[in-house]
């Protein structure tokens, strides 16, 4: 009685995690997007991210922590801490917890860009490379912070931005087309298209819908 008593209290709390994550999760995904969430929403996603990686998936809850943690501005975030944890000390947690996972390595890029290490961020970008070069989901946002961090004068990326905006546009053309307003990355996924006629007719009829939807 006792063992099934816990064994329900144990699935309850992974339930409860999840719910927390997936709130979470979606302000993630609206920051890799590049669109903005404001500092409440933030420290929300942050705080119920660190929480819920007590509960359930650690690895992907820690870093979703990261990275909403980094995105606040520097007045939103004293001392850089969540519930007494450094901004710091919470990646370093998350990438003990799974270091091969691609999902994690890009989300490290990406808070190691919004502090401004460019370096560190190249490096996060090509370990989350090695551990998964092509995967679906994260495959726009690797190719938008690829050509980013060249914009910035970073060298040795060119390879990976080509590579992800044509497996991007093959399966999941809508993921680059989010970035419509970016009038530099459009142009740059154009010019890697040109002679890939399934893959940039796929990218043109998902930008002509986000930009319709686009107020």
């Amino acid at each position: 009685m006792a063992a099934a008593v816990a064994v329900a209290i144990i699935a309850l709390a992974g339930v409860i995690g999840n719910v927390w994550a997936i709130e979470a999760g979606d302000v993630v995904e609206e920051l890799r997007s590049g669109k903005l969430v404001d500092a409440d929403r933030l420290r929300m996603a942050s705080d119920t991210s660190l929480t819920a990686a007590r509960l359930t998936d650690p690895a992907r809850n820690l870093t979703n922590a990261v990275t909403a943690m980094a995105a606040l501005p520097q007045g939103g975030r004293p001392a850089q801490q969540v519930q007494g944890e450094e901004l710091i000390a919470i990646g370093r947690r998350a990438l003990a917890e799974d270091p091969s996972n691609p999902y994690n390595w890009s989300r490290v890029a990406w808070a190691r860009n919004q502090r401004g290490d460019a370096k560190g961020a190249v490096a996060a970008l090509e370990l989350s490379m090695q551990t998964g070069p092509h995967v679906v989901n994260i495959a726009a946002w690797r190719a938008r912070l690829a050509y980013e961090l060249m914009a910035a004068g970073e060298r040795g990326l060119g390879d990976v931005a080509r590579d992800q905006v044509v497996f991007a546009a093959r399966y999941r053309a809508r993921d680059l087309a989010q970035f419509n307003r970016d009038a530099g990355f459009v142009t740059f996924c154009h010019r890697v298209l040109v002679g890939r006629t399934p893959e940039h007719l796929n990218f043109i009829k998902a930008l002509q819908a986000a930009r319709r939807n686009t107020v």
